[in-house]
């Protein structure tokens, strides 16, 4: 039997007397993620899915079993430092955190365990990170892009449904820095248009019924909700008040279309967690927070709710629905 034939022979000869047992697939490694926020947990559902079971899967995924701590001060800022502590005291991997209030009281109760953030704004001026590109520390995600590029978009597509309005309304807290950053770029988009942007200051829950009236006695056409934690914690307030006075809306996260605003437009949050999960995977594998740049997220939707728009006589028109990424029957 020549060498090609005996080698052939032998591999049959020990595939037939029996094969090595297969190796069993590793097991997923076990481990605590912990997730604050100083909104609520409900805003982070919505049709399309939790975004928590987002950030499960992907770790699934890269080899991890996570069990995931959450907690969410439901607009009771005054909680967080409370809740940060009872973070840090379970000894998490890591803590992935929701908003730049939320960032800045976890950085103050802990240096070592490491933070990921999802769409926090203004981390370098509030001192979260060194720079976008090196944060140095325990600190690094992603940053919120809601800048010009959305403020306007807001303005623009509320006007777009809404062609004969002269007065738009502006509903926000101006306890926040970011929020007041964007009311002054809603302003200035509003004015370009020759609109008149009412703002509808809320500070504390009782301050909506007060907003509200304004908003009837000013003659808004339309109402363009803040994309800050606060307010969707009151999400179901304002719903309620969008569908009894027959108010159009328009909203920064998806969820709030799905749940009867008229639009929405800002960052696809599934999309985003799931980078967020990569980052945590990344970290959980031996990678430091201070060796991954801060990036921003990079998909965008727009989602429009026609269910709400016969309930309160509006016609999308084609030119927006064509722009949607998400049409609601």
């Amino acid at each position: 039997m020549g060498e090609v034939g005996r080698r052939d022979f032998l591999i049959v000869v020990g595939a037939l007397l029996g094969a090595p047992f297969p190796i069993e697939a590793q097991q997923p490694k076990a481990v605590v993620i912990g997730w604050l926020g100083s909104g609520s947990f409900a805003s982070y559902t919505g049709a399309a899915g939790s975004v928590r079971d987002v950030l499960i899967e992907v770790l699934r995924d890269n080899g991890f079993a996570a069990t995931l701590e959450s907690r969410f001060a439901e607009g009771q800022l005054e909680r967080l430092p409370e809740l940060a502590a009872e973070l840090v005291r379970l000894k998490p991997q890591l803590i992935v955190v929701a908003d730049a209030v939320s960032t800045s009281v976890l950085k103050k109760a802990t240096n070592t365990i490491p933070i990921i953030m999802a769409g926090a704004s203004d981390v370098v001026s509030l001192g979260l990170v060194q720079s976008l590109a090196r944060p140095g520390g325990n600190v690094t995600g992603f940053s919120s892009p809601y800048g010009d590029e959305f403020t306007t978009k807001w303005v623009e597509l509320l006007k777009g449904v809404l062609p004969d309005a002269r007065r738009l309304a502006v509903l926000w807290n101006p306890e926040l820095p970011a929020a007041r950053q964007r009311n002054e770029q809603m302003q200035r988009a509003a004015r370009a248009t020759g609109l008149e942007l009412i703002s509808l200051e809320v500070r504390r829950a009782e301050d909506f019924e007060q907003a509200f009236k304004v908003y009837r006695v000013r003659g808004a056409a339309g109402l363009i909700v803040d994309n800050a934690p606060f307010m969707r914690v009151h999400e179901s307030k304002i719903q309620d008040f969008s569908v009894r006075a027959r108010v159009p809306t328009i909203w920064g996260r998806a969820s709030s279309a799905e749940r009867g605003g008229l639009l929405a437009y800002g960052v696809d949050y599934r999309n985003l967690y799931r980078k967020v999960g990569l980052y945590a995977a990344k970290i959980l594998n031996g990678r430091k927070p201070a060796d991954l740049p801060v990036e921003q997220p990079t998909r965008y939707e727009l989602v429009v709710n026609l269910k709400t728009a016969r309930a309160i006589g509006i016609t999308i028109p084609q030119s927006t629905l064509l722009r949607a990424d998400r049409v609601i029957e």
